[in-house]
């Protein structure tokens, strides 16, 4: 039997198992790269780390530092990125200092696991906000 033979035989005898493998091979790549796409980077701070949220859009970025403990504010400022990018998140005061609460809650020390952080947010390349 030639050697094409021999492999078309082997593969007719093993077609279950190499489809399984297959079958696993794939999940397991999708799987990777869902995870890479969907798992927030972090930057480290004063605080510790805090979720990489420069770059994606005001509502997400805001959310999803609400989301980890941190009480964001915002101002928006000139820039040539699209309307409503987050340009930079900057974390304000230091130990020992009181972050803004929200509304009901009492004053809270940084030194604790929150922290007060104030984001740049685009307005596009028209006139600032404050101006």
């Amino acid at each position: 039997m030639s050697r094409q033979g021999r492999a078309a035989a082997w593969i007719r005898r093993h077609r279950n198992g190499l489809s399984i493998a297959l079958t696993v091979a794939l999940i397991v790549a999708l799987f990777g790269a869902w995870h890479a796409f969907t798992t927030p980077r972090f930057v480290d701070t004063a605080y510790g780390p805090m979720p990489d949220v420069v770059g994606r859009q005001f509502p997400d970025g805001y959310y999803t530092l609400r989301d980890y403990g941190f009480f964001p504010t915002y101002r928006y400022v000139r820039s040539d990125e699209p309307v409503d990018t987050i340009l930079s998140v900057t974390p304000t005061g230091g130990p020992g200092s009181v972050t803004n609460p929200p509304v009901g809650v009492g004053p809270v020390e940084t030194d604790d696991w929150r922290a007060s952080v104030t984001m740049e947010i685009s307005q596009g390349p028209g006139r600032a906000a404050d101006d």
